[in-house]
């Protein structure tokens, strides 16, 4: 049976799987360095969220908001005849994942989450967001999307990637396989203006969380202090030297923290 939502499968289905979760205007293939280091000791399930790779469902579909799409990979697991799963999950992915964690418990082992919050807490703040990123939305149709992507990578929360040329040629590459009419309808729904806060829930959390941080994004280091704060269940780990994409900014490096956290199955031990 096809699945509305595109994937990929590295790693052999006898080992514990792991779920990874792209950010706004990813795909899939964000995750490809990331699996080759892991595929021996997971099976990796990396997958297109809507409106990005390709996973390009109607402007309609329920999977553009996080309780369809939340539903969209628990019917996915079923039907990989999955139980339970660990999650890896990267910025806009990364709040799916708290959305996941917090309303699905059961069916996760463990969330290792990159450069993400549990919301926007601020009523007001929330609403400037919302008509930020609408704004953004009405740009990705009808902008050049090249010039979009130089812009949008030349924020000061990608300020890491300036020195690094090649690297972030390499990444607007790969963001222009992305359909930009498409990522306008994702944003538009799957802004972090339109998501209910999560923070109340925070201290219900019963799945372990690793929080990961680039020691040079500033808005997320001090965001996973205030979520450790809130729950016993989260722990922080900040990466020196490294920005808001840290797993593609030094993969060995961000891979290297699933050695040592104790959180993670005894799988990644070998790692």
């Amino acid at each position: 049976m096809e699945h509305p939502l595109a994937y990929i499968e590295r790693g052999s289905r006898a080992l514990p799987s792991l779920i990874l979760l792209h950010g706004f205007m990813g795909s899939k293939d964000d995750w490809d360095e990331v699996m080759d280091r892991l595929e021996e000791h997971y099976h990796c399930i990396a997958i297109d969220l809507p409106g990005h790779g390709e996973s390009l469902l109607p402007e309609d579909s329920f999977a553009y908001t996080f309780d369809g799409l939340s539903c969209e990979i628990l019917k996915l697991m079923r039907q990989l005849m999955i139980e339970q799963v660990d999650l890896l999950a990267y910025s806009m992915g990364g709040r799916l994942a708290y959305h996941l964690i917090l309303h699905h418990p059961q069916y996760f082992r463990h969330a290792f989450i990159e450069s993400a919050s549990p919301g926007i807490r601020d009523d007001k703040e929330r609403k400037q967001r919302l008509l930020k990123d609408l704004t953004l939305a009405d740009r990705l149709e009808n902008e050049d999307f090249g010039e979009f992507l130089k812009d949008w990578y030349a924020q000061e929360i990608f300020s890491s990637l300036a020195g690094e040329g090649d690297l972030l040629e390499g990444l607007i590459k790969r963001r222009l396989q992305n359909d930009p009419t498409y990522l306008a309808i994702a944003l538009r729904a799957m802004t972090v203006g339109n998501q209910t806060p999560l923070w109340d829930i925070l201290g219900s959390l019963s799945v372990p969380v690793v929080q990961v941080a680039g020691a040079l994004d500033s808005k997320y280091c001090e965001i996973v202090d205030e979520v450790s704060a809130c729950t016993e269940y989260a722990q922080k780990v900040v990466l020196e030297g490294l920005g808001h994409n840290a797993h593609f900014e030094n993969t060995d490096a961000f891979c290297g923290i699933l050695k040592t956290e104790n959180l993670w199955t005894e799988s990644l031990s070998q790692i």
